[in-house]
């Protein structure tokens, strides 16, 4: 499998102030605001690494805790697939190409624009594993509109899988 990499100059659409502004109010916003988590597992994690988490399980992550964890991660990891030749490198200078995630519609010849389907996900899912040029399948392709909310992530991994 081709595993290109981007041997182009880093390119920024924002000045060294003006991230550095932006990370700022990110901080203020996860000291302040917080994040509500509901799932007791993932509060006991937070709790247990520090993080000030309220009866309403909104867990508020002080700067420290931030920084310390923002240091962890490994410039590039392998994410691994069941065939190997298709596992790719994420970070660094690599590039995945793997198809967009999200749009409400879909679109072809015989019916145009309308709200996407489980089957049109599906179909997307069987183009993209068909084509050479992606390398990864991605998520939700399409959301598939005809399926309740509360079953959707079910039936996506299904159809993944």
């Amino acid at each position: 499998m081709l595993r290109p990499t981007l041997e182009l100059p880093a390119w920024s659409v924002a000045s060294e102030e003006q991230a550095q502004e932006i990370h700022d109010v990110s901080l203020r916003l996860l000291e302040e605001a917080g994040i509500a988590f509901y799932d007791d597992e993932s509060v006991e994690i937070l709790r247990s690494n520090g993080v000030e988490v309220d009866d309403e399980q909104i867990a508020r992550f002080d700067r420290e805790t931030i920084e310390h964890f923002l240091k962890m991660p490994p410039p590039t990891f392998e994410h691994t697939a069941r065939n190997p030749e298709k596992s790719v490198i994420l970070g660094d200078n690599h590039i995945v190409f793997a198809p967009v995630a999200g749009p409400p519609f879909a679109h072809d010849m015989e019916r145009g624009r309308r709200e996407g389907t489980l089957a049109d996900l599906e179909n997307f899912i069987k183009m993209s594993n068909a084509t050479p040029y992606l390398h990864q399948q991605g998520t939700e392709i399409v959301v598939p509109g005809d399926v309740p909310f509360h079953e959707r992530a079910l039936d996506i991994n299904y159809a993944h899988i």
